[in-house]
């Protein structure tokens, strides 16, 4: 049998029609370990073949995109009212920036 300090399992989606929990269960049955750590997407038997983290990527992707056409709309509007910056608030990150050559 191997033994191992420490094994890492990840990504196993018990549950899904592709999970190959056998041969999970074949590597458990020939290995010892002192730590196993399960460190993500053990099971996905409730969610079916919806992803967690395709649904944060994909909303992260949209909410990007959203501040991003924000920001460039308000840069337009500046320039046409010809102001030298903007000040925008609750976006839960100050910072000052340049966005487009506009202060």
């Amino acid at each position: 049998m191997k033994q191992y300090n420490a094994i890492f399992i990840s990504d196993v989606h018990m549950g899904t029609k592709h999970a190959q929990v056998d041969k999970l269960l074949t590597f458990l049955k020939e290995t010892e370990c002192r730590h196993l750590y399960i460190v993500g997407d053990l099971i996905d038997g409730w969610f079916g073949y919806w992803s967690l983290a395709r649904f944060v990527k994909m909303n992260t992707k949209r909410a990007v995109k959203f501040i991003t056409d924000f920001e460039d709309g308000m840069v337009s509007m500046a320039r046409a009212k010809k102001v030298n910056g903007i000040i925008c608030g609750h976006i839960h990150m100050p910072e000052i920036r340049k966005i487009d050559n506009m202060d």
